[in-house]
């Protein structure tokens, strides 16, 4: 009986052994894929060729919150071919989902900061608020606005995904969502100008 128990106790202490750098490797590893937020269909954003010092941003479609869970927005990954050394990232801001009046506004590319375009006569602009600490409750959604700036450095970018990370259940998750962005940059390229509905308010703006 002696030397039964003296066997479990070692085989106890081999199985702690084993299991224990496993979970000191898994501490500091990076954090779990999420699945709470609703996986849209891939969406490929390509801005052409601008010139150095130029700036773009996207409005991101919806991100809606489908688990049962309270949200808390992290941040947003942006990663990829040249980021940081031909176009960097200015700003991410979230963009509270509103669907009527001047504070609605379709997702797509803008050439102003903060997006704007007239509809149906009047200027429309979103609000745009820290995104970090952002509660996201459930079937709520929000979107984002991501202004980048090219470089001087010349080439061609490639963001293969957007990584939205947040935080649910006091855990840090992150999903890659399949927004893709891709450019290039020349000194050669005519600076892009913002489109006739961003002429339109900025117009105003100037002439108010």
């Amino acid at each position: 009986m002696s030397a039964s128990w003296a066997a479990r106790v070692l085989s106890s202490a081999l199985l702690a052994a084993i299991l224990a750098p496993t979970s000191i490797a898994c501490s500091g590893g990076p954090s779990p894929t999420g699945a709470a937020l609703e996986q849209p269909f891939g969406t490929s954003i390509g801005f052409g060729t601008l010139p150095p010092g130029q700036e773009v941003g996207f409005l991101l479609a919806r991100l809606t919150n489908t688990s049962p869970d309270v949200l808390t927005l992290k941040s947003v990954l942006i990663a990829g071919a040249r980021v940081g050394s031909i176009v960097r990232v200015l700003k991410i801001q979230a963009a509270p989902l509103i669907d009527t009046g001047v504070h609605s506004l379709a997702s797509g590319v803008y050439d102003t900061d903060p997006p704007i375009q007239i509809v149906d006569g009047m200027c429309h602009v979103p609000v745009l608020r820290e995104l970090e600490g952002l509660l996201l409750r459930p079937a709520q959604s929000v979107r984002v606005w991501i202004l980048f700036q090219t470089l001087h450095e010349e080439g061609r970018f490639q963001i293969p995904a957007t990584v939205v990370m947040y935080e649910a259940q006091g855990h840090e998750f992150r999903q890659e969502l399949p927004f893709r962005f891709t450019g290039a940059v020349s000194t050669l390229a005519a600076p892009r100008p913002p489109s006739a509905a961003e002429r339109r308010c900025l117009a105003r703006v100037t002439n108010a």
